[in-house]
């Protein structure tokens, strides 16, 4: 069954609550439900601090720094180039230090990421170093709560599409209350700014078992799923990281970035800005991140990035999409939407598969129809 959560713009504030127990009522009755815990070893971290950090980074990022000065705790965002394609994908990360924010990146691009955020520093006070081996970047969350029937995958209901800037609807994941854990001084606890049904981010001190964490803290943890954090993502359709988003290859809202309350379109000038608003104002994105679905494995050694993904069926002689990444029998691809959701079948190699348009997409009218106020 799918879900229909969405993930306002801004992160749900961190609270404080006991360590061992979750202590509300209503809580408590959720805690029959498990949650996963991976470490995700494919991101690292990069401290960024000083007087002026805001407004540095607020140059530089496509979202709004200030949501982070108005108590949020995570941001989503991306580094552009100054053709507006994409370098890195980010969470941006409030801490307790004074005037210091963490970002998460692909931990193979960290290094360049470190140069960039120099190389714009220019004489700013601001301290800019890699903090990969001191912390580390876990996610907890919950694959049931988008479960889809592998032989039902392209009936999921178009009224389950909702406008992501709706306020956040109820959580049947069972999740949200671990937004609220503390695990510890060596550990905190951040609502995954993108979607809630993505679970939750830990940013913990390298020598933090947080698996050890959270079940003291009272919630299952499910060790025996065969469900990876990868192939949760690639159910959901979200993509991350240098492999799914090639470094200068792609456009922030080809991969979902407004959708995904990634990018601010009020906020004013940042590198990249002007052919990102161009092409958000006249409408016109073709081809966006979707979610396969393969009707047997692909090993992940037996394809490559932007590999093509074809119709199965009918006259369509051209590719429609380019797989961007594969973890059993889920996969990400870039996706002409239209050619994509019109046909039945889709293939990658010689194993057939299906699309969907994803639930957390919004519910969007004609432009024209947008302009003119007809309905």
């Amino acid at each position: 069954m799918i879900l229909c959560l969405v993930k306002p713009n801004c992160a749900r504030a961190l609270q404080k609550t006991a360590f061992t127990k979750v202590s509300n009522t209503a809580q408590r009755r959720l805690l029959n439900i498990s949650c996963q815990v991976e470490q995700l070893k494919t991101r690292g971290l990069v401290r960024v601090s000083g007087d002026d950090v805001g407004s540095f980074l607020q140059g530089i990022v496509t979202n709004d720094m200030r949501h982070l000065e108005d108590n949020c705790k995570s941001l989503f965002s991306m580094f552009l180039n100054t053709k507006g394609r994409v370098l890195y994908d980010s969470i941006i990360y409030n801490t307790n230090y004074q005037n210091t924010y963490f970002v998460e990146c692909d931990s193979e691009g960290l290094s360049d990421l470190v140069r960039h955020l120099k190389m714009y520093r220019v004489r700013r006070k601001i301290d800019i170093d890699s903090i990969d081996n001191e912390f580390k970047v876990w996610a907890l969350f919950n694959p049931i709560s988008i479960e889809i029937p592998s032989n039902n995958f392209k009936s999921s209901k178009q009224e389950q599409v909702v406008p992501c800037t709706m306020p956040n609807f109820e959580d049947k994941a069972g999740l949200t209350f671990l937004n609220d854990l503390v695990l510890g001084d060596s550990a905190s606890v951040y609502a995954d700014p993108r979607l809630s049904s993505l679970g939750s981010r830990v940013i913990a001190r390298d020598s933090e078992n947080i698996v050890d964490a959270v079940q003291r803290a009272g919630i299952k943890v499910e060790t025996s799923s065969p469900c990876s954090y990868r192939m949760f993502r690639y159910r959901l359709g979200v993509g991350e990281g240098i492999q799914e988003l090639p470094m200068g290859k792609c456009f922030p809202l080809e991969a979902n970035c407004d959708y995904l309350h990634g990018v601010s379109f009020h906020k004013g000038c940042y590198i990249g800005q002007e052919l990102t608003a161009r092409t958000h104002h006249t409408g016109v994105v073709r081809k966006r991140l979707m979610p396969l679905l393969l009707e047997s494995e692909l090993s992940s050694g037996d394809f490559s990035v932007d590999m093509a993904v074809e119709a199965a069926t009918g006259d369509k002689k051209t590719p429609i999409g380019k797989l961007r990444g594969v973890e059993k029998n889920c996969a990400l691809g870039l996706m002409r939407i239209v050619e994509a959701l019109e046909v039945s079948k889709l293939r990658v190699k010689n194993i057939e598969g299906e699309t969907v348009r994803p639930f957390w997409w919004p519910q969007e009218l004609p432009k024209e129809r947008m302009d003119t106020g007809r309905t």
